[in-house]
């Protein structure tokens, strides 16, 4: 059963792999990364990620991507994704400077969010320094 997870999360994320984004740029990274895991796991990933010292990118980059993964497998949306379609109908009325804009908060609150669901030690303390970090101490979680 863990070897078809790790196959499925692996072929999951190489739809990633050509998008210029954080997550692409992860992906890219994984697949060519000949000491990655071989077994999936969160836990044992993000003990690996944390061994090789993965900057914060690459840890949001692979929460966003784990709760794409487990969202498809349940057959809904992940928290990007949502945040994607959600933002398509008021960004008609928007300038593309600020539609770029309003897609970049919405994809940091998604990121943000989904490591906090993911990772329950984190106090509101610490998830608010991340925002903060991110630029983001005015929003509230919803």
């Amino acid at each position: 059963m863990t070897e078809t997870v790790h196959s499925d999360f692996k072929s999951y994320c190489r739809q990633f792999k050509r998008e210029n984004s954080p997550r692409g740029d992860f992906v890219r990274d994984i697949l060519v990364d000949p000491s990655w895991p071989g077994v999936y796991s969160p836990d044992r990933t993000r003990e690996y990620l944390t061994g090789v010292g993965a900057s914060e990118g690459a840890m949001v980059a692979f929460e966003i991507l784990l709760a794409g993964f487990h969202a498809q497998r349940r057959g809904g949306m992940s928290p990007v994704d949502r945040a994607r379609v959600a933002g398509r109908a008021s960004q008609a009325r928007k300038t593309p400077e600020e539609q770029r804009a309003a897609m970049r908060r919405a994809r940091l609150s998604a990121a943000v969010n989904t490591v906090a669901d993911s990772v329950p030690e984190l106090s509101p303390e610490q998830i608010g320094r991340l925002r903060a970090a991110l630029g983001m101490e005015r929003e509230a979680r919803q």
